[in-house]
């Protein structure tokens, strides 16, 4: 029986005995650092790897998006896995098909087998990454409260977002080669797996199968996912509705949503359940992270058309601008924690300062869109995009936790996914695209400006404003409702022992309704 379930100090028995005590959740939080690090393709490079291997960027940012939706779709079975393979076992496959999947990315050329690759390797980031953070959530907080759980967690999920990218940039700047990220992240993989081999060894908390478990089901939510992120990827390739490729695969998507939502409703176990979208109160939820993933995607898109297309900067300049997202992601999670667990305050209250903090970046950004504004003026709104976005995504997953019950609640985190992770920035990204090409057709047909760079500089104008006073009103609706928390206390995450019985239960009583069902028929 696991010593979480006994009350006993905080152990982790699936290393080998003659290992140190001290460092032992060191490691697993650089193991932490280094899966997170991992990635099909490394969007900072688009240009780089568009030119030398003859794609399209419309074709890397979607095999990049494959790879988001990947991160996405495991989470209703990360709890089969945990249960299903020994630590050891399931962090040693889990590394070495990124690692597979790394090494193929950079020599295959073909856009599906890539997109698949990506997705793939998606998948197996937060299997390893959450096998990691289940072993020392003890450790991090002993009552495994969440208000000091998720701010560390977000560090690592949020934080190194922007830490890949500059990474990768600047590794391909000096290296020459944008290759040389994936090298250095299979170099990083292979000590997680030797140290993993050496190590670690065979632990269970119990063993449970994979019955039950709707693989379909999931092809069919990631087939889903994957058809919109393409359709908002290549639209304004096709000019949306005139292509008829573009076409074919909207009217694919509307078939696999219907076969999506009629398996759903119509087995027993589906990937994710139809009482989810009973329950009224995800709702909210599930639009506040769609608003702070559409809040977080301007700065990828306007933000990187003004660096580039008004200010002329290359990529290794803009890149040291995500130092300063990372910073405020550190100070995200620092604020988060304090308001949430030391000064006890409302974390609605909290969300509505995050959502604060992006508007913040959305208005700066608008005044400082000129072609003489300098590095250092894009500091403190890279710094406040980094504390909304870090604190918006730490109050959104605590509330999804509150009004959900623990059995249903990583489905709604993979529900949650596609408002917070490439359907939505694929929509956000497509539409954003198609008014800045409306702009700036509207000011060379009206006469205002000859020069391409002055046509981005008054279509930037035109967004950025329109993206500030859809925010303002967004701010109002907010004050306005004045959100209650769901319960004057904070639900606590339940002991992995109690899960793993909890599944146990479900297993024995799934085998005796087949048992019965066999019976009637027979008889």
């Amino acid at each position: 029986m696991p010593q979480d379930s006994l009350g006993q100090p905080f152990a982790m028995p699936m290393y080998k005995d003659w290992f140190p005590v001290r460092p032992r959740p060191w490691c697993y939080l650089a193991m932490i650092l280094v899966f997170q690090l991992t990635s099909g393709l490394y969007l900072g490079n688009v240009s780089l790897i568009a030119g030398e291997g003859g794609l399209m960027q419309e074709d890397v940012m979607f095999i990049g998006l494959c790879n988001v939706v990947g991160i996405n779709m495991p989470f209703p079975l990360l709890f089969k896995f945990k249960f299903h393979f020994s630590n050891n076992r399931l962090l040693l496959n889990a590394t070495a098909m990124m690692l597979l999947c790394n090494l193929a990315c950079m020599y295959v050329r073909s856009v599906p087998l890539l997109a698949v690759l990506a997705f793939v390797e998606g998948f197996f980031k937060p299997c390893a990454t959450f096998e990691c953070f289940s072993n020392i959530q003890l450790w991090i907080t002993a009552k495994r409260d969440l208000r000091v759980f998720f701010p560390v967690l977000y560090i690592f999920i949020a934080g190194t977002m922007s830490l890949q990218s500059f990474l990768a940039v600047n590794i391909a700047y000096l290296f020459e080669g944008w290759r040389m990220m994936h090298w250095f992240v299979i170099g990083l993989l292979l000590c997680c797996l030797l140290f993993q081999f050496t190590c670690l060894r065979k632990y269970y908390i119990m063993r449970l199968t994979f019955k039950s478990v709707d693989w379909f089901g999931m092809l069919l939510w990631s087939l889903l996912y994957c058809c919109i992120v393409w359709i908002f990827t290549y639209g304004e390739y096709y000019n949306w509705g005139e292509g008829k490729v573009w076409r074919d695969v909207c009217v694919m998507t509307v078939i696999v949503l219907l076969c999506t939502v009629g398996r759903m409703c119509n087995i027993r176990h589906p990937y994710i359940t139809p009482e989810i979208f009973k329950n009224k109160a995800i709702y909210p939820i599930l639009s506040l992270f769609f608003i702070g993933e559409w809040f977080s995607t301007t700065p990828k898109v306007l933000g990187t058309a003004f660096v580039g297309e008004v200010l002329h900067w290359g990529v290794v300049s803009a890149s040291a601008l995500d130092l300063y997202v990372w910073l405020g992601v550190l100070i995200g999670s620092g604020f988060s924690f304090l308001w949430m667990k030391v000064w006890r305050l409302s974390y609605p209250h909290l969300c509505i300062l995050g959502f604060i903090s992006l508007l913040a970046y959305q208005w700066m950004m608008y005044f400082l869109i000129s072609p003489d504004t300098n590095i250092e003026a894009l500091y403190l709104p890279m710094v406040l995009r980094g504390i909304g976005y870090d604190v918006f995504l730490i109050v959104c997953t605590i509330e999804l936790f509150e009004v959900m019950s623990f059995e249903t609640f990583f489905m709604g985190i993979a529900l949650s996914g596609f408002m917070r992770n490439g359907p939505t920035s694929a929509i956000v990204t497509g539409i954003y695209n198609f008014f800045l090409r409306r702009e700036e057709a509207s000011s060379l047909a009206a006469g205002i400006v000859t020069e391409r760079g002055d046509t981005v500089l008054i279509a930037l104008k035109e967004v950025f404003g329109a993206t500030c006073l859809i925010g303002c009103f967004i701010l109002i609706v907010l004050l306005v409702a004045d959100i209650k928390p769901v319960r004057s206390s904070m639900k606590l995450m339940p002991s992995w022992f109690s899960v793993g019985k909890m599944l146990r239960q479900r297993e024995k009583h799934d085998e005796n309704m087949r048992r019965k069902a066999a019976l009637l028929r027979t008889v």
